[in-house]
């Protein structure tokens, strides 16, 4: 049984990393045939970021460097977040990890770029992924989040920020609980913007130090974010919650979880107040969640607040567990029987797993 599942997973991997290569070997190809300008720049040797932008500040927390720079007349291609100089030249302001990562990723990226011909004046910053996502809640809150937030921390002027995603006012609320007067600029995924000064942190993605280092940093900035969120906790907090999902990954055998765990099932959507959201997971005793977006909630819990995350079997993730363990969260993991070969990949919960939760 054991050696079928195993089966089943090296299967499930294999097939899709050799039509993923096979599809990213043709698109390569087909750009290369083509000597696309937009994409061949890329494969020039990268700057450095040290040697293009002067250092408005530098810092440490728990012991890890934190500079920002301000880098002048760059263009940024696309939701990627890859970015030129002005001799176009690309320039580096990732880990060399990531950098690879989005050079390999601009083969999936459309065929033509639109080269918008307005320049943005003043003090810029811009938020991608680091993969292939439009937009992603939790590197939002806790990689955009943190940026402003070591930025305000320490008095860097921001006039503008550029989102490749669509509108959200709810979104746009939190964004200026740091700046409320910065000008937030959307973009398509397919556009070339062109910036002025443009200000870098390099880390650029905080929540890779979730769990290891940087705890610091994490609670001061849980603190700011859930006293800007206007609810209070109630004294008498009992409540259990369960954090479920729309789309993929669903739990298959539901009615079973709610015969033997009274809980209130929660639905986490772009649509609601991060007001709403914070009052949720502050009013809750246990937090139960499926892995996803709508975990990102638990930076609002409280330190007495139990964590509990289920996670499928072909899934495995730990970026909920390193933020509980920044925050000093109680968290509990529990893996889900899923089936790779029905429809959103559906999980089950077994009986074992709901005693034990």
């Amino acid at each position: 049984m054991l050696l079928n599942k195993s089966f089943k997973i090296y299967l499930n991997y294999n097939l899709k990393s050799i039509y993923n290569n096979i599809k990213f070997r043709l698109r390569k190809l087909y750009f290369t045939l083509i000597t696309n300008h937009y994409y061949s720049y890329f494969d020039k040797k990268f700057v450095n970021i040290k040697s293009q932008g002067n250092i408005l500040k530098k810092f440490k927390y728990d012991k890890i460097n934190i500079d920002i720079y301000k880098l002048k007349n760059i263009k940024i291609y696309s939701f990627l977040g890859l970015i030129l100089n002005d001799k176009n030249l690309p320039i580096n302001i990732y880990d060399n990890k990531i950098f690879q990562k989005k050079k390999s990723l601009r083969f999936f990226m459309p065929l033509i770029l639109k080269n918008n011909l307005n320049r943005i004046k003043g003090n810029t910053i811009f938020f991608c992924n680091p993969g292939r996502n439009i937009f992603n809640y939790f590197h939002f809150i806790f990689d955009l989040g943190i940026q402003l937030f070591v930025l305000k921390k320490n008095k860097v002027k921001i006039n503008n920020l550029i989102l490749f995603s669509k509108k959200n006012s709810n979104r746009e609320i939190f964004i200026k609980y740091f700046y409320p007067d910065i000008k937030i600029i959307y973009y398509k995924k397919n556009e070339i913007i062109k910036v002025d000064n443009l200000i870098v942190l390099k880390t650029y993605y905080f929540s890779k130090h979730l769990g290891k280092n940087m705890s610091k940093l994490f609670i001061e900035y849980q603190r700011f974010i859930k006293n800007k969120t206007k609810n209070k906790k109630n004294k008498n907090f009992n409540k259990i919650i369960f954090i479920n999902r729309h789309e993929s990954r669903k739990l298959s055998n539901i009615s079973n979880f709610r015969n033997n765990i009274n809980f209130e099932e929660i639905f986490f959507l772009p649509h609601q107040t991060l007001d709403y959201q914070s009052s949720v997971i502050k009013n809750s005793k246990k937090v139960i969640g499926l892995h996803g977006a709508g975990m990102a909630n638990i930076i609002f819990a409280n330190k007495n607040t139990s964590i509990i995350e289920l996670i499928p079997l072909y899934y495995p993730n730990s970026c909920y567990e390193d933020l509980s363990k920044s925050l000093g969260l109680k968290y509990k993991q529990f893996v889900l029987q899923q089936n790779l070969f029905k429809k959103n990949f559906l999980s089950k919960i077994d009986i074992n797993t709901i005693k034990n939760i």
